[in-house]
């Protein structure tokens, strides 16, 4: 079974498309937090 350059490239990219997902999620999580608190205030 022959992987050609392309597909290999595409999992890589992949691979560090997680990882920076995983990163972001964190700060994502807590702005998304952040917005809820004010909207309870703005209530």
């Amino acid at each position: 079974m022959s992987i050609d350059s392309g597909s290999l490239r595409g999992a890589k990219k992949a691979t560090s498309t997680v990882a920076y997902t995983q990163k972001e999620y964190k700060s994502i999580d807590r702005s998304k937090e952040d917005k809820v608190q004010l909207n309870y205030s703005a209530l």
